[in-house]
C-alpha cells in the first residue's frame, strides 16, 4: 500500500488530499448542525423543568407563608396576620393551578392534587377552627376578665366594712374602685367579639357607672345592692373569657396542623425531587451533545490542518528539512541558539519528536515550578496564623522535590532552639522535634549547607540521628534575621544516590526566602494585634478594643432587638492595698481578677480592663435581671478569692459593681458607659461590696 501511494503522481495526491478535506469539512458541518438542534431541543425541555419547579417552590413557599401568618394572628391577635394568609392561600391557590397546566406527567399530577386536598384539609381543619377561637378569645381578655371579677369583690367587701362602720374614707375607696371598674370594663368591651358578651358588658358598665357618681349621701345598702347586681355579670364574663381561652389552648396544642403541613412538605419535595431528575437527565443530555458538538469543532480543523500540512509536504517536497528541524530542536532543547536549518536525511521524525519532547518537558518543569512558587507565596502571603502557612508549606514543597521528605523548624521565642512546625514525606531532620541552633550548619555559615554521598562537607548534628542520605539545609531569612530553618532529605542510597542540583539548591532558597518571609510577617502582625487589643497585665481586652467592639455590639444588639448588659466595677479601695502590700501585689491581684473574669465569663463575652483597677464586661443578649445575676455572682467569687504572693495570704478584697442595660440605660457607648459609671459611683457611695443598677 505505501509502495502504491509513493507510485502515485503529486497531483495525484494533492487531489486526493483535497477531496478528503472536503468531505471532512461536509462531515463536520453535519454534525455540528445536528448537535446544535438537539442542544437547543435539550435546553427548552431544561427551561420547562426549570419552569415547573419554579412554579413548585413558589407553591411551598405560599403555603408556608400562609401557615406562618396564621400562626402570627394565633400568637399575637394582629389581625394584619389575617390579610397575610388570605394572600398566602390564594398565592397557593394560584401557583397549584400553574402547576396544573404546566404538569404533564401523571405521577406528577397525582401529587399536585395530593398537595391541593391536604391544604384544603389545612385551611378547613386546623386554621379556620383556630382563627375563629382566636377570635373568640383576643390576648388578653381572660387575664382582664379575671381582674375586673377580683375588683368587683373588693367593691363588696369595701362596701360591707363600710356599711359596718360608715367610715367616710371607705366611701372614697369604694368610688375609687367603682371608677377602676367603669375604665376595665370598657377595655373589655373593645376587645370582646361576642354580641352577648358586649350586651353584659354593657349591663355591668353602666351599674358600674352609676356607683362612680354615688356622693356621700348615698345609703351604704346602695353600695352593697351594686356589688350583688355586678357579681354575677362580671363573674360570668370571667367565665365564658377563660373557657374561649381554654378552648384556644386545645386547639393550638393539638399541632396537628403542622403534621399536615409536613405531609404537604414532603409530597412537595418529591415532586421537586422528580422533576429535577428530570432535569439532570435533560442537563446530561445538554452536555454530552455539547461534548460531542466541541469534540467535532476541535477535531475537524484539526483534520483539516494535517490534511493540508500533508499536503503541503507532499507538494514542496520539505521532508528533507526535518533532519535539520531536528537537529536545530535538540540543538535548542541544549541551550544553542546558534544552530540554523540545513538539509538532512528524511529518518529523522523520530529524532525531532524527542528533542522536542525534551525541550517541552523541561518548560513545563519550570513553568510548574514558578506556577507552584507563585501559589505557594498568595498563599502565606494570605494566611492568618503560622499554622495556617505550615500548611501551605506541607502541601507545596513535595510538589517542588519529589521524592524528598523534609520539614520546617523555627526559632523558639526564647531564641536558643528550633522547634519543629511542620514535616512531610517521613520529615527531614531525623525525627528531632527541637534542636540547638549551633546544630544545623546552614544557620551557623549563613548559607545553604548540603551534603551527600560524595560530599566533603560536615553532616548537621540534627541529622545524625537520620538514615545515610543526601540532605539541603537552608536558613528562613527575612529583614536580615534567621527565622527557623527548611531541611530537604532523601533517603536513597547507593547505587543511586540523589545529588542536589543547583537548581534545586536554587529553587529550595528561593522557597526559604518566601517561607522565611511570610512567617516574619506573621509574626509581626501576631504581636501588633495582641499589643493593640489587650492589655499587658491581665491579658484582657484594653479600652481601645471596648470602644471599638461595644459600638458594633450595640449596632447588632438594635438590629436583632435585644438587650445588651453592662458590668462596671472596680476593687474597693485598691489604693488603701498597694499601700498595705505593694504595687507588686496589687499587680498579683490584677492578674488573679483578671484569670477570673476569663474563667467565669462566656467566650462571646467582652471582658475588658478599662484603667487602674477598673473593668467593664459587655454581655450580649443579656437581659437586667441577667446583667444584676452575673453581677452578684461576680461580686461573691472574688470576695472568696485567695490570693498570695511571696508565701503571704493578701487577704479578701470586695468589688463595688454598676450595672446598665442597652437601651433601657443609654442607646450609645457614651451613655450607656456613662449610665454604668454612675451606678458604680453610687455603689460605692452607698457602702461598697454593692451591685447597684442604672436609673431609668
Amino acid at each position: 500500500m505505501s509502495r502504491r501511494l509513493r507510485g502515485l503522481s503529486l497531483r495525484t495526491k494533492v487531489a486526493a488530499a483535497c477531496l478528503v478535506c472536503v468531505l471532512v469539512a461536509l462531515a463536520g458541518t453535519a454534525l455540528v448542525y445536528r448537535s446544535l438542534g438537539v442542544s437547543a431541543a435539550a435546553g427548552a425541555r431544561v427551561a420547562y423543568v426549570n419552569q415547573i419547579i419554579e412554579a413548585a417552590n413558589q407553591a411551598m413557599k405560599a403555603v408556608v407563608d400562609a401557615e406562618t401568618a396564621e400562626r402570627g394572628y394565633l400568637l399575637s391577635g394582629n389581625r394584619g396576620f389575617l390579610q397575610t394568609y388570605t394572600e398566602g392561600t390564594e398565592a397557593v391557590d394560584a401557583a397549584l393551578g400553574d402547576l396544573r397546566r404546566l404538569t404533564l406527567v401523571p405521577q406528577q399530577r397525582t401529587r399536585n392534587d395530593q398537595i391541593q386536598t391536604l391544604f384544603t384539609r389545612w385551611k378547613a381543619e386546623v386554621a379556620a377552627p383556630e382563627i375563629a377561637a382566636r377570635r373568640e378569645a383576643p390576648p388578653g381578655l381572660a387575664q382582664a376578665a379575671q381582674r375586673g371579677y377580683v375588683l368587683v369583690l373588693q367593691m363588696r367587701e369595701t362596701a360591707g366594712a363600710y356599711a359596718a362602720g360608715r367610715d367616710p374614707r371607705l366611701f372614697t375607696q369604694w368610688i375609687a374602685e367603682a371608677s377602676d371598674l367603669r375604665n376595665r370594663l370598657e377595655t373589655l368591651t373593645v376587645m370582646e367579639q361576642s354580641s352577648t358578651q358586649v350586651a353584659a358588658l354593657g349591663r355591668a358598665y353602666a351599674l358600674a357607672d352609676q356607683g362612680a357618681r354615688f356622693g356621700p349621701e348615698t345609703p351604704a345598702a346602695k353600695l352593697v345592692e351594686i356589688g350583688v347586681q355586678l357579681d354575677p355579670i362580671v363573674s360570668a364574663i370571667r367565665t365564658d373569657a377563660m373557657g374561649a381561652d381554654e378552648r384556644l389552648r386545645r386547639l393550638t396544642g393539638a399541632d396537628s396542623g403542622q403534621a399536615i403541613v409536613d405531609q404537604i412538605r414532603a409530597v412537595n419535595l418529591a415532586f421537586v425531587d422528580t422533576a429535577q431528575a428530570t432535569l439532570r437527565a435533560n442537563l446530561v443530555a445538554t452536555q454530552r451533545t455539547a461534548r460531542d458538538a466541541r469534540i467535532v469543532a476541535t477535531a475537524v480543523p484539526l483534520a483539516l490542518v494535517l490534511l493540508l500540512i500533508a499536503a503541503m509536504v507532499a507538494a514542496t517536497g520539505v521532508t528533507a528539512s526535518i533532519h535539520e528541524v531536528a537537529e536545530a530542536a535538540a540543538a535548542l532543547a541544549g541551550g544553542d541558539f546558534s544552530r540554523r536549518v540545513r538539509a538532512g536525511g528524511t529518518d529523522e521524525l523520530g529524532a525531532m519528536a524527542r528533542a522536542y519532547n525534551a525541550m517541552a518537558d523541561r518548560m513545563r518543569a519550570q513553568s510548574q515550578e514558578g506556577s507552584l512558587l507563585g501559589q505557594m507565596s498568595d498563599l502565606l502571603q494570605a494566611s492568618l496564623s503560622i499554622d495556617e502557612a505550615c500548611g501551605v508549606i506541607a502541601r507545596t514543597v513535595p510538589r517542588l522535590f519529589p521524592g524528598c521528605g523534609g520539614s520546617i523548624y523555627l526559632v523558639s521565642p526564647s531564641r536558643d532552639l528550633l522547634e519543629s512546625a511542620v514535616s512531610w514525606g517521613g520529615g527531614g531532620g531525623g525525627g528531632a522535634t527541637a534542636f540547638a541552633l549551633e546544630d544545623c550548619w546552614a544557620l551557623r555559615r549563613g548559607q545553604p549547607h548540603y551534603f551527600g554521598h560524595d560530599s566533603t562537607d560536615a553532616r548537621c548534628r540534627h541529622l545524625a540521628d537520620a538514615p545515610a542520605a543526601a540532605s539541603l539545609c537552608v536558613s528562613l531569612m527575612a529583614q536580615g534575621d534567621a527565622s527557623g530553618v527548611l531541611c530537604l532529605v532523601d533517603g536513597a542510597t547507593a547505587p543511586s544516590p540523589r545529588v542536589f542540583s543547583e537548581d534545586e539548591i536554587r529553587l529550595a532558597r528561593t522557597v526559604a526566602d518566601q517561607v522565611g518571609l511570610a512567617i516574619a510577617n506573621l509574626r509581626l502582625r501576631d504581636t501588633l494585634r495582641h499589643q493593640s487589643i489587650r492589655d499587658p497585665l491581665t491579658g484582657l481586652y484594653n479600652r481601645r478594643y471596648l470602644e471599638e467592639t461595644l459600638d458594633r455590639e450595640l449596632r447588632r444588639a438594635e438590629r436583632a432587638g435585644q438587650s445588651l448588659g453592662v458590668l462596671m466595677f472596680d476593687i474597693d479601695l485598691f489604693k488603701q492595698f498597694n499601700d498595705t502590700f505593694g504595687h507588686e501585689a496589687g499587680d498579683v491581684m490584677l492578674r488573679e481578677v483578671g484569670r477570673l473574669l476569663r474563667d467565669r465569663f462566656r467566650r462571646e463575652d467582652i471582658v475588658c480592663r478599662y484603667g487602674g483597677e477598673e473593668f467593664v464586661i459587655v454581655l450580649p443578649s443579656a437581659t437586667l435581671d441577667e446583667t444584676i445575676n452575673r453581677a452578684r455572682e461576680l461580686e461573691d467569687a472574688v470576695r472568696w478569692l485567695d490570693v498570695r504572693h511571696r508565701g503571704r495570704s493578701l487577704g479578701a478584697v470586695t468589688l463595688s459593681l454598676g450595672v446598665a442595660v442597652f437601651p433601657d440605660h443609654g442607646q450609645t457607648i457614651e451613655s450607656l458607659l456613662r449610665a454604668a459609671d454612675a451606678a458604680l459611683y453610687r455603689a460605692k457611695q452607698t457602702g461598697r461590696a454593692r451591685v447597684e443598677v442604672a436609673a431609668s
